[in-house]
């Protein structure tokens, strides 16, 4: 009689722990899941400018999604003591997942500097 408990208890431990592990995997096989780059601009700082007139930034994008981009836009812009907006463009050729890329972008000296943002404009996928 003690042994049909046991088999029972053992039957019962290996039914729960295959049921788990089946469900584990059809879980994280359907899941929906994030299949967007994450990129983000992590450090700037200023550079010396190879010209007197314009300001140099140098910057670090960091793509931490789960996907590689074939190409990703990043758009630099601040305003002019006058009010004006002036923007410039920077361009990667490619960015890995998990990957960080250094750039280099140059603004009018005069912009001010309290207005200088920065945005991911677009992205493609390979």
């Amino acid at each position: 009689m003690k042994r049909g408990y046991l088999e029972l208890l053992v039957f019962t431990l290996s039914s729960l722990l295959i049921a788990f592990v089946v469900g584990y995997l059809l879980y994280y096989e359907f899941a929906p899941e994030s299949k967007d780059p994450h990129i983000e601009i992590v450090k700037v700082s200023q550079a010396e400018s190879s010209r007197p007139d314009q300001r140099a930034l140098t910057f670090v994008a960091r793509n931490s999604g789960e996907v590689s981009v074939a190409s990703a836009m990043i758009e630099f812009s601040a305003q002019l003591p006058d009010g004006k907006e002036v923007t410039r463009t920077v361009t990667f050729a490619f960015l890995p997942k998990g990957s960080e890329r250094k750039g280099r972008v140059q603004l009018p000296l005069d912009v001010v500097e309290s207005t200088i943002k920065y945005t991911v404009v677009s992205f493609i996928l390979p």
